[in-house]
């Protein structure tokens, strides 16, 4: 008897219970080869091999924004200028009335800027910087980033 795909065929048209059984021998085989050579190999803790940008950039603000038990940063506001650096007096005050303005806010805990000594919150080419806002709740608070937008959306024109 000569194997191929017509007897195969034939035979399993002949017998479609042992077939069956068959079958069913062969997917109870492949999952207990699955449970027993995949076993810890399957995980979702896992770590890239290489140092990604998002890692790199995590890594800068923990580094720039260090944990506070009391108040941990939740929000990072960023202001950019293409033509102000932030030692300009414009920059400088913009900076600072927004991060007032901010801190008067329902549930802002408080409010980090580089003008509180922090230089660690301007970018390297000087023409950006964050305000560092703690804000526990978030259900409660709206005004913040009410505040923010309209804010971003005034210094388009104050800033530019």
């Amino acid at each position: 008897m000569t194997f191929s795909t017509r007897t195969l065929a034939l035979s399993c048209a002949r017998h479609p219970r042992r077939t069956l059984v068959w079958w069913g021998v062969a997917a109870l085989v492949a999952l207990v080869a699955i449970a027993t050579l995949l076993g810890g190999a399957l995980t979702t803790d896992s770590n890239p091999t290489n140092n990604p940008q998002s890692l790199r950039a995590r890594d800068v603000l923990d580094k720039a924004l260090p944990a506070n038990a009391q108040a941990s940063t939740t929000d990072l506001v960023v202001i950019r200028s293409t033509r102000y650096v932030v030692d300009a007096p414009q920059y400088r005050t913009f900076v600072g009335q927004l991060a007032a303005e901010v801190g008067r806010a329902k549930g802002v805990v408080s409010v980090h800027t580089y003008l509180t000594g922090d230089g660690s919150l301007v970018s390297q080419d000087r023409h950006a910087a964050l305000i560092a806002l703690s804000m526990p709740s978030y259900e409660e608070t709206s005004s913040p980033r009410k505040t923010c937008a309209t804010a971003s959306f005034a210094s388009g024109c104050l800033l530019r």
